[in-house]
């Protein structure tokens, strides 16, 4: 993996060529996926160390929206954002009815189209809170910090009510 002081200076340089890579495990189908998407092609070295000859969908459209803030009084802030996926053939549309996405990991990196996968340095560790459409072109994939994991019951087991009139 760059470094922080590496990526800085790749970012200043103009003959880069950024890619953005978005990985899900865990996407439950009629089996396990992990999904592989990025801004632009790329596609993984077969002698990369991490992940070996995988080609990323190239889906994603526009940024990765995502806003961060930290409170001054140490409350604690759920942090929420969005990637967007081109969808305008369509062929994304069973991805809101076959697969489910809430509460999966999602890990964002960047790096160049050149480099190794290993290379790449990952910007954003996250949970998925769901998945929808704004429009009929596009899909978005709904993240927030890993707090989100907070927000679900321990167990779905009720606890029986005690009788008011029974001794403990």
């Amino acid at each position: 993996m760059k470094s922080l002081s590496e990526i800085i200076t790749w970012l200043k340089t103009p003959e880069k060529l950024p890619v953005i890579l978005v990985e899900i495990p865990g996407i439950i189908t009629p089996g396990d996926l992990t999904m592989y998407l990025s801004s632009s092609p790329f596609s993984s070295d077969p002698l990369d160390p991490v992940l070996p000859n995988i080609t990323y969908d190239a889906c994603i459209v526009g940024g990765i929206d995502f806003t961060e803030s930290i409170s001054i009084v140490g409350g604690i802030t759920i942090n929420y954002g969005d990637i967007e996926l081109d969808n305008t053939d369509g062929s994304k549309d069973s991805w809101l009815y076959d697969y489910i996405w809430v509460n999966k990991d999602i890990q964002i990196l960047i790096g160049d189209a050149t480099w190794l996968r290993d290379d790449f340095r990952p910007i954003f560790n996250g949970t998925i809170v769901d998945i929808a459409s704004r429009s009929n072109n596009a899909l978005n994939i709904i993240i927030a910090d890993k707090l989100q994991k907070l927000n679900n019951p321990i167990s779905e087991e009720l606890l029986p009510t005690l009788d008011s009139n029974r001794e403990i």
